[in-house]
């Protein structure tokens, strides 16, 4: 398993385009530290954990169970929301000491779908962790489960 590497150098967007390209007033020292501290296997086993937990909507109850565990792991003050049967949030929460900013990192947890729709063909609509050619495949990696677990790793 060899993802392809994350880059420090920033990418000139196409002309045309109207946004701020924020990573072209980072450091790219910082960058490439930042980067090496990433445990890249870590990474790609924990978004294949989520992506093998079933959550379409309304039945998220397990993947909350998993975020859950993932806080408390990073000693988080965590908060248990059950909303309903088979629903519920899960905040963790970074208590600081100091007066700086706060930074909060939010998602959600289903997959609208089941991965079993017969109009879902790809590797990347079934419920089942693939990854080739350094790219993880699987229900919801995109949308947001693979976003979830990078704020995990952010934190921890």
């Amino acid at each position: 398993m060899n993802p392809k590497p994350a880059t420090a150098e920033a990418q000139t967007p196409p002309s045309g385009q109207n946004f701020h390209d924020s990573r072209s007033s980072l450091d790219p020292q910082v960058v490439r530290s930042v980067l090496a501290e990433v445990d890249e296997a870590a990474l790609v086993a924990d978004c294949c954990d989520v992506i093998n937990i079933p959550s379409p909507t309304g039945d998220e109850l397990q993947m909350a169970a998993h975020m859950r565990r993932l806080f408390e792991a990073l000693h988080l003050e965590v908060t248990w929301q059950e909303v309903e049967d088979g629903r519920a949030n899960v905040i963790g929460r970074w208590v600081g000491h100091g007066s700086g900013a706060n930074l909060m990192f939010n998602g959600h947890m289903d997959t609208s779908n089941t991965g079993g729709e017969p109009f879902l063909t790809g590797i990347g609509y079934k419920p089942h962790a693939q990854v080739r050619d350094g790219v993880i495949y699987g229900l919801g990696i995109y949308n947001m489960k693979g976003a979830l677990i990078c704020y995990v790793h952010a934190v921890r």
